[in-house]
């Protein structure tokens, strides 16, 4: 009934849902972002998701899981429109790191994130230098 599913869409399968992977491995889950459709407002409602296995005294194998579930929906639906903004924008945009020595000189960067406009102006491909000291 829920139809959860992924942050990119896809569905998300029974056993890869938070609870279901916090009873079979035993060990808690999350946080773990899905969206689970809404008829109501015709629409995805997001959720950040928290599972930890119960156990009984003694026993290896949980028997149930707790599950906490938050309404992340406006986190969620900000989050997609700044990288909608982002992807978009025609301006070049990249977004730097600075690495500092011991005493606090900056000796480095790296960059964080690029946009497509930086891409096409620089040359530069984003896979080649994200999280790359320069």
């Amino acid at each position: 009934v829920w139809k959860p599913i992924k942050t990119d869409g896809s569905v998300l399968p029974r056993e890869e849902h938070p609870s279901m992977v916090s009873l079979t491995t035993g060990k808690p889950v999350g946080p773990f972002t899905m969206g689970v459709f809404q008829p109501q407002k015709n629409d995805h409602i997001w959720l950040s998701v928290n599972a930890t296995p119960m156990f009984k005294p003694g026993e290896a194998r949980p028997c149930q899981v707790f599950a906490i579930m938050q309404d992340i929906t406006a986190e969620h639906n900000a989050q997609q429109s700044y990288q909608h903004l982002f992807e978009k924008m025609v301006d070049a945009f990249s977004l730097h790191e600075i690495i500092c020595n011991d005493q606090g000189n900056p000796v480095d960067y790296r960059f964080l994130a690029i946009n497509p406009a930086f891409e096409a102006m620089t040359g530069l491909r984003k896979n080649d230098v994200i999280g790359k000291a320069r």
